[in-house]
């Protein structure tokens, strides 16, 4: 489910794009500036080439692995631990949590297969 005119490498799914926007992009809309150095608004090719993934900057201002920043993501929005689950002071709905991380973790099941985004 894309938005028309778009090619499909482009961006994640709409509906996975509306839920970032809709849950995590107030905080994690930068890569130099957002909580975690992580831009959730934004899918780039990743710099090893294997596939896409989001602007994410460890503490040296390097883009991390699309494989780490997925394998993060699945495991910050299905914490059952308050201090780590994501969104931070904000409840998302059960089934857009579900969709965000049945997303996630087929990308990065897709990522450790090495096989290439649809």
């Amino acid at each position: 489910d894309h938005a028309e005119g778009t090619q499909p490498g482009d961006s994640p799914p709409c509906r996975v794009a509306y839920i970032l926007q809709k849950n995590c992009t107030q905080c994690h809309d930068s890569a130099y500036s957002g909580d975690g150095n992580l831009n959730l608004s934004v899918w780039i090719d990743a710099p090893d080439g294997k596939g896409k993934t989001f602007p994410h900057l460890d503490d040296a201002f390097a883009q991390v692995s699309a494989k780490e920043t997925l394998a993060q993501f699945v495991e910050r929005i299905s914490s059952s631990d308050p201090k780590k689950r994501m969104p931070k002071n904000k409840l998302m709905a059960s089934p857009e949590r579900q969709e965000l991380f049945l997303w996630a973790q087929q990308e990065l099941n897709r990522l450790n297969a090495g096989g290439a985004p649809p």
